[in-house]
């Protein structure tokens, strides 16, 4: 997918283009399903095609192009329900952009003036760049998770392994009781063991710092005695980001590793989120800078006054066109 700064270039770029939007629902690996997700798609073009049953001939003829392109560019498709959802873009002058989506959008055609980029916009901030961390007492693996993928980055390791030595592997609870130096063996080892610890984390947390940049999401796994200490070492600015998942185990598999990601993304973005509406309802009530409910909305939106823009998904669900 198209960053913001690049998507948004690319939308102005066809802001007064008659087009042809389609957000097509992936993922379905039921044959009933499939023919569901065309019956879906014919009824929104009909809609659109009835509704322009008394529009000018010309958008009439831009429009049955858009369509007899799009049945094209379906034909051409492959893996089409190996992804949550795809987005094609279409004038009249042929295809603008096709690509998978990382999040489930349901099956629907828009013709409008300019892309429909509501649910584009909602794919771009609900699949930022994030950081899963997975750490043991002896490494820290990173990944990176981005456009529903995850790749593995680095893997941090204290500069020695550690092993029981000799003297504190083979000593008996009899010579323990007398000879106190199996238990000093064992106290030194443990504060060396403690200190590469420490020195590793203290590494991992700045090259987590450095990956998850300004706006991307850290999930610390593995085990959870040490998870907590990286948490804990984490810059205070990054908290609002960081979610700990003792339920991904450092052993997880890639498939394991990339669930946990989507919903420890999902969650810690949900919490994020509730928590700044309800700081911004709550300045709406003492400033008035904040606008709230579609008809204050739409107004701040016509006058240009508007730095953030927040939709809920079931507003999303129930207005798509206006939307």
């Amino acid at each position: 997918m198209l960053s913001y700064p690049d998507f948004s270039k690319f939308a102005q770029s066809f802001d007064d283009a008659s087009t042809l939007t389609v957000y097509l629902a992936g993922g379905c690996h039921d044959p009933a399903e499939r023919k569901a997700w065309w019956i879906q798609l014919n009824h929104s073009l009909g809609a659109i095609q009835l509704r322009l049953a008394t529009a000018p001939f010309e958008e009439q003829r831009h429009f049955a192009r858009c369509v007899e392109l799009l049945g094209l560019t379906l034909a051409t498709m492959q893996h089409l329900h190996t992804v949550p959802s795809w987005v094609i873009f279409l004038t009249a002058d042929g295809l603008l952009r096709m690509e998978p989506l990382s999040i489930e959008v349901p099956t629907q055609a828009v013709w409008s003036v300019g892309p429909h980029v509501t649910p584009y916009v909602r794919a771009i901030a609900e699949d930022p760049a994030g950081v899963v961390v997975l750490v043991s007492t002896q490494d820290v693996a990173v990944y990176r998770y981005h456009s529903g993928s995850v790749l593995p980055q680095r893997v941090i390791r204290t500069q020695r392994r550690m092993r029981p030595s000799l003297r504190t592997g083979t000593v008996s609870k009899r010579e323990r009781h007398h000879d106190g130096r199996g238990e000093v063996n064992r106290e030194a080892a443990q504060r060396v063991r403690h200190a590469e610890t420490t020195r590793m984390l203290r590494d991992a947390v700045q090259y987590v710092t450095r990956l998850a940049g300004n706006d991307g999401w850290i999930l610390v796994g593995g085990i959870p005695d040490v998870g907590r200490r990286l948490v804990h070492a984490l810059p205070h600015a990054l908290l609002d980001r960081v979610l700990q998942l003792e339920s991904l185990d450092v052993h997880a598999s890639p498939a394991e590793i990339l669930d946990g990601a989507r919903h420890g993304i999902s969650l810690v973005r949900d919490a994020a989120s509730a928590h700044w509406v309800a700081k911004l309802l709550t300045m709406a009530s003492h400033s008035g800078r904040v606008a709230f409910a579609p008809q204050a909305t739409r107004r701040a939106l016509r006058e240009q006054r508007v730095h953030e823009l927040y939709v809920s998904s079931r507003y999303l669900e129930g207005n798509l066109v206006d939307a």
